[in-house]
């Protein structure tokens, strides 16, 4: 067995999965239950494609066409691996965080009333 691809997470593996799939190679998925023993924590890194090594060359040629399919129908401004959209829209996170601390700001006034 040879790593063809390191996932982000759980969701991508099974998408890369499922494309070598429609291609006829079965590829495994190697720290797909990480996350469960880790809490919900993000499992970075250990999440992996694997495949037999007579099918390896077909599934890099596979997910390297997949990869340039994907980059080519993404917006600009689409989030990127290190959690930024563009530099005018800010952090992705950003958005939900603030909604949270001013949600907990009127609850703690609502509860001193």
């Amino acid at each position: 067995m040879r790593k063809v691809y390191e996932a982000a997470d759980m969701l991508e593996a099974h998408v890369v999965k499922g494309v070598l799939q429609q291609e006829g190679i079965s590829g495994f998925i190697q720290g797909e239950y990480l996350q469960g023993g880790m809490g919900d924590l993000p499992v970075s890194g250990f999440v992996r494609i694997v495949v037999n090594e007579a099918d390896y060359q077909d599934a890099k040629n596979v997910l390297a066409s997949w990869e340039l399919q994907q980059s080519n129908v993404r917006p600009h401004a689409s989030s990127d691996s290190s959690g930024f959209r563009s530099a005018w829209l800010g952090p992705t996170w950003l958005g939900p965080f603030c909604i949270g601390v001013l949600v907990g700001v009127l609850l703690a006034l609502w509860l001193v009333k």
